[in-house]
């Protein structure tokens, strides 16, 4: 059977790592996100988390984007989180975007694998990011712990669409058949995006975000605000002076 090498990623031997042409067609599916959504249908052992976390991987240290792994069991979702972080250092342009802080090394992100975020740096501040979200750490959130996802603003929130300014809490209850006024940061501008997926979630650790023209944020502590030469980051480590990238909401 053909082997496709991917020269930029090692194995345990400190070889570059082959895949079959089926996981090579895997890898380039979600590298290249040809679909918003893939659904892959596989036997046992096929190596789909592997691929699947590689493929990850080489994306957001690409590109400055969000990347959620959602799994029923936090175990699950962890399965593709290891195989990232035994990968982040095997060459040079994954791990100088890498952000690790100071109390930690390299040797101790490999041995103790508990992240439940990685965080990389592109050169000009903006940030690429994967979480890890699943059903069970959704009910720990209940019980006052945080969780790391996309977060929730409250309802009575106004957020603008095609069919201009309404209430975040009709269109998630109604389901409302509207496109979202949201910034693409590739093309640096706004565009009318179409809602994937409406979820309703309580709002544990409420944060209010003042911005100076008088416009307030009401969100979880997990909801990613973006920051002026810092890309997102959570609700709660916003502090006092930060620029908040702002939409304009008269744009329609």
């Amino acid at each position: 059977m053909k082997k496709i090498c991917l020269a930029n990623y090692k194995d345990s031997l400190g070889q570059p790592i082959l895949l079959t042409n089926s996981q090579a067609e895997l890898f380039s599916l979600i590298f290249q996100k040809r679909y918003p959504r893939n659904h892959v249908m596989t036997f046992t052992r096929f190596g789909k988390s592997f691929v699947t976390a590689l493929a990850v991987l080489a994306r957001v240290t690409t590109f400055p984007e969000k990347w959620c792994i959602v799994a029923g069991r936090e175990k699950q979702a962890k399965i593709i989180m290891g195989y990232m972080i035994d990968h982040i250092f095997d060459n040079p342009y994954m791990k100088g975007k890498f952000e690790v802080s100071r109390d930690e090394s390299e040797e101790r992100i490999r041995r103790e694998r508990s992240r439940t975020r990685l965080t990389f740096r592109q050169p000009d501040g903006a940030l690429g990011e994967v979480y890890v979200l699943s059903a069970d750490s959704r009910n720990k959130q209940t019980a006052g712990d945080s969780v790391m996802g996309f977060g929730c603003i409250q309802a009575g929130c106004k957020i603008m669409t095609n069919k201009g300014l309404l209430d975040i809490k009709d269109v998630v209850e109604k389901k409302l058949d509207v496109k979202i006024l949201s910034y693409n940061h590739l093309k640096e501008k706004t565009e009318f995006e179409d809602i994937l997926e409406y979820q309703k979630n309580p709002l544990v650790d409420r944060y209010m975000i003042e911005i100076d023209c008088g416009e307030k944020i009401i969100c979880t502590n997990d909801h990613p605000v973006f920051i002026k030469n810092k890309g997102y980051i959570r609700a709660d480590e916003v502090v006092e002076g930060d620029v908040v990238i702002r939409i304009d909401k008269s744009k329609s």
